[in-house]
């Protein structure tokens, strides 16, 4: 059958030479002039200048990492402080498309006969973590203690004079805020202290310390601290909670588009749970539980450890 021939440019096998963005030659191309060679050619051109873009991301995520390390102390915090200010808007969209706050209130119920008020939130994001765990409290009051009564029959937990039944420490002002808003019943208190150097008035304070989705995030030795910084807040014989993903991997949305490049450059995950109760046990802590898991999507779950204090330095 006789037809129409597709010509490519000038009929040649390669995308015209305009200085457009490879994509953007593919949206400006009319279908008529393209030629079956000029098609690959732009894809070509195309498949070129993404591998050039992973280069260059891969480039500047060592970059970012190089500068990363070299902050202070107070600079890492800092650098959190503002990611997290910059994540505030979209991060409880992220967290709940993603299926990671459906999976951190499964470990929560999980840990629910675990929990003693008051607690201390130590990295509390908006404050879902939180009201999770008091949301259980509050209907399974017949039940709690069971699981800490049997195990540690001798344990007496403080009781305080604590105006709250919790603290909610969140160093991001913006995520905070988001927090006050879930929280407004008068129950809980917002504090906006670096998690890792917690004030003395804290100090044996708490029956339970909770830290969710943090570890896999600061580096070896801010981990150390705030192992220390959990102890030294707990009253003798109270829990620490520790919620995090198992493995570890960066799940991508639309809402962290803008935030990937750092947090692939900063991220520091504990690749094997034995290296995370290593912790733990050097610092006065036994492992009481981390049997519970609750899957966040196909490739990873979310994973509940609970740790008791049983030493003060």
């Amino acid at each position: 059958m006789g037809g129409r021939r597709m010509r490519g440019p000038a009929d040649g096998d390669g995308p015209r030479q305009t200085g457009k963005e490879p994509l953007l030659e593919l949206f400006s191309i009319r279908p008529q002039e393209i030629s079956v060679p000029g098609l690959f050619g732009v894809v070509d051109a195309f498949g070129k200048e993404k591998s050039k873009q992973r280069n260059l991301l891969a480039q500047a995520e060592r970059s970012i990492e190089a500068i990363y390390q070299n902050f202070s102390p107070a600079g890492r915090a800092s650098f959190f402080a503002m990611l997290y200010d910059r994540f505030s808007e979209s991060y409880d969209q992220h967290m709940h498309e993603t299926g990671h706050f459906r999976a951190i209130r499964r470990c929560m119920q999980y840990a629910m006969p675990y929990l003693r008020t008051p607690i201390l939130d130590l990295t509390a994001g908006t404050g879902e973590p939180l009201m999770y765990a008091l949301e259980f409290m509050e209907s399974s009051r017949g039940l709690r203690g069971s699981a800490l009564d049997l195990l540690v029959p001798k344990t007496k937990l403080i009781e305080t004079d604590l105006s709250h039944l919790a603290i909610a420490n969140e160093i991001s002002t913006m995520m905070l805020a988001k927090a006050r808003l879930k929280h407004s019943d008068g129950q809980v208190g917002f504090t906006s202290f670096n998690a890792c150097e917690l004030p003395d008035a804290y100090r044996r304070r708490f029956n339970t310390v909770i830290s969710a989705q943090t570890f896999h995030l600061i580096s070896d030795e801010d981990k150390t601290k705030l192992v220390r910084s959990m102890r030294e807040a707990l009253a003798p014989g109270g829990v620490a909670v520790v919620l995090e993903e198992d493995p570890f991997r960066i799940t991508q949305s639309i809402y962290i588009e803008s935030l990937s490049l750092f947090l692939r450059a900063v991220v520091n995950p504990i690749k094997y749970q034995e290296k995370l109760w290593v912790y733990f046990t050097n610092d006065g802590f036994i492992r009481l539980d981390d049997s519970a898991t609750a899957p966040i999507d196909s490739e990873h779950a979310m994973r509940v450890h609970i740790f008791q204090q049983v030493a003060q330095a």
